[in-house]
């Protein structure tokens, strides 16, 4: 970049100890400094948005194998759904449920206090 320091004689309106960079117009350094604050202003901002696209893009590739991974370790073949209720006024006293499958448990759950009051509801 052609740079000439310009020092100020009388009568030029120049000012003394300013840089002014090859262009037709003269472009002090305050200027030519503005503007390559403002390009670099830019530029961070190109890199935000292009980070913020990224990590977008990422949660959706996690959520999808999330998905997948789901499926793949329980088919909807094999599931089942087991409801537990108490009938009003009864008085089993209800503190977990074991459930077994051809002899095999395959759930053991404890229930808490909430759970065994919104039981009896």
């Amino acid at each position: 970049m052609n740079v000439q320091r310009v020092a100020r004689r009388r009568g030029t309106g120049r000012i003394e100890g300013k840089r002014f960079y090859g262009h037709p117009r003269g472009i002090d350094e305050d200027t030519f400094g503005w503007a390559q604050q403002n390009n670099q202003q830019q530029q961070m901002r190109g890199l935000d948005e292009q980070v913020q696209q990224i990590k977008s893009d990422v949660l959706g590739i996690a959520a999808e194998l999330n998905q997948l991974e789901e499926k793949l370790l329980y088919p909807s073949g094999t599931q089942v759904a087991i409801f537990v209720a108490l009938a009003k006024g009864d008085q089993l006293r209800l503190d977990a449920v074991r459930l077994q499958i051809d002899g095999q448990l395959v759930a053991h759950y404890i229930y808490s206090f909430k759970e065994l009051e919104a039981l009896r509801k």
